[in-house]
């Protein structure tokens, strides 16, 4: 009897033992919300940096003569600048060699007084020529100082360099028929060299500036790509290193002008 008691609490204690060592293991199983593997939430991105703006290259890079509207340098006292006649866009047409394109005296941009080409000592100039950008077929075609349609033949053409004549004379006198002064290799975008003119004299009234024979490389340029001619052809043709401006094309001038009662170039 002890005996039989005995076996039954033996095999009773070991059962119990045994589903204990079940319930210990199955406590350690992670459960999926803790699971080691699983990626940790994404940290929020922080916020790109604005990064500075490179400034623009200056307009006129490589330009020999300084830029155009540089301050000008009192020689005298003067305490007004220069004059610039850029505040409406003068804008030609290529012409025969002599037609005057622009005058001063009928199609000066409005907001100018003529009052400010008078001098009785001092006159210089310099002209920035400029390249025109425009779509003859768009909602808002691009006209010249005398109103007539720029017609493109081939737009966006890149010539490099132009001649620009200048005269300058006294009202009473004859369209064209004045002192006259070519300016000969002025890069577009860039002031030319200034010219000092001779003043008119026994006028009463402020003078006269007048464009013509305005000349460009785009011409010999666009030969000698071709291919078909060589530089010395061209220079017998008359068409290399400069040649008039086409009729139907249109280029841009802003003039500079110093008298006696403004500040002068200031020239590097």
């Amino acid at each position: 009897m002890n005996r039989t008691f005995l076996a039954i609490f033996i095999v009773l204690s070991l059962m119990t033992g045994c589903d204990q060592n079940s319930n210990n293991s199955n406590s350690t199983t992670p459960s999926p919300s803790t699971n080691p593997l699983s990626p940790s939430p994404s940290p929020s991105p922080s916020p790109t940096p604005t990064p500075t703006p490179t400034p623009p290259a200056p307009t006129c890079s490589g330009c020999l003569n300084g830029c155009a509207g540089d301050p000008g340098v009192a020689t005298a006292g003067q305490t007004i600048d220069y004059y610039r006649i850029n505040g409406e866009a003068i804008i030609a047409h290529g012409a025969p060699t002599g037609e005057i394109v622009w005058s001063s005296e009928t199609h000066l941009p409005s907001g100018y007084n003529q009052n400010i080409f008078y001098t009785d000592a001092k006159f210089r100039v310099r002209v920035i020529p400029k390249r025109v950008n425009s779509d003859p077929q768009g909602p808002t075609p691009l006209r010249d100082s005398l109103g007539n349609l720029c017609e493109f033949n081939n737009p966006g053409m890149n010539f490099t360099k132009m001649r620009v004549g200048v005269v300058v004379r006294r009202r009473e006198d004859a369209p064209g028929n004045g002192y006259y002064h070519q300016f000969d290799n002025v890069s577009i975008g860039c002031p030319s060299q200034p010219y000092s003119f001779p003043i008119p004299q026994n006028s009463a009234y402020p003078l006269v500036i007048e464009i013509k024979n305005v000349e460009w490389d785009y011409t010999c340029t666009s030969y000698l790509e071709s291919g078909y001619y060589t530089r010395e052809q061209l220079e017998a043709y008359g068409v290399c290193p400069y040649a008039k401006v086409w009729d139907k094309e249109c280029y841009e001038l802003e003039l500079e002008v110093v008298t006696d009662t403004t500040k002068d170039f200031n020239l590097p």
